[in-house]
């Protein structure tokens, strides 16, 4: 996937995370496209084994390379940066196109 911040881009890998509750992405990410990490939206979110972890928002352009191009709410968070994975989670991804998941081979199909 492809993350848009005015002229600027960057490539990425994401995960197709049923259990996230936002896009999410590693902060490095934000510095990438010419984002000023802490002018982002603060919010105090949890994961699996996490609490008190901030993140950023920014409203910016992803593209699902291939597929299409469109603005969603982002966060950026140093809890990713290690992982050098974004995540796809309901709030900007599952709530905007129908998901399968086609286990036995591997893959999900996605449509918009």
């Amino acid at each position: 996937m492809t993350l848009f911040n005015g002229t600027r881009d960057f490539s990425c890998y994401a995960i197709v995370d049923s259990g996230a509750d936002d896009c999410m992405f590693p902060s490095v990410f934000a510095t990438q496209i010419g984002l000023e990490l802490t002018a982002g939206r603060p919010y105090l979110f949890s994961g699996a084994g996490s609490r008190g972890q901030l993140a950023y928002f920014f409203d910016i352009e992803v593209e699902i390379v291939g597929v299409l191009k469109y603005q969603v709410p982002v966060g950026f968070t140093h809890a990713l940066d290690a992982s050098r994975v974004g995540l796809l989670g309901q709030n900007g991804f599952f709530d905007r196109f129908n998901v399968s998941f086609l286990l036995r081979e591997r893959k999900f199909v996605l449509e918009i």
